[in-house]
């Protein structure tokens, strides 16, 4: 049902459709609203998880010495404090997690 309502309005939005009565006759056309329009896609695109959000930890060569095993350690410490805080209510990030064996840059 949400999901069919964004995307009607979508078209509204983008003018994709004509106004149309309850006889199906056409009575007009919707105004162009694109930012109304560029929302309900940025929604869409939300619920159906096509957006990650990031979000930079440490400073520019915080990481660059640190060996793999380090890497690993720092990685869980942070997902660790992350699901802590979404366990208190807060919204978690939507991030992807690092899989295990996961190749880190060097």
């Amino acid at each position: 049902m949400v999901l069919g309502k964004l995307i009607e309005n979508v078209e509204r939005a983008l003018q994709a459709r004509p106004v149309r009565g309850k006889e199906g006759e056409e009575q007009g056309e919707y105004q162009y609203q694109g930012n109304v329009g560029y929302r309900a896609l940025e929604l869409l695109g939300k619920e159906l998880g096509m957006f990650i959000n990031r979000k930079e930890v440490g400073k520019p060569g915080d990481f660059a010495g640190m060996t793999d095993d380090e890497l690993d350690a720092q990685i869980a410490e942070f997902i660790a404090r992350e699901e802590a805080g979404a366990g208190e209510g807060a919204q978690g990030t939507g991030a992807a997690r690092p899989k295990k064996g996961m190749q880190k840059p060097h």
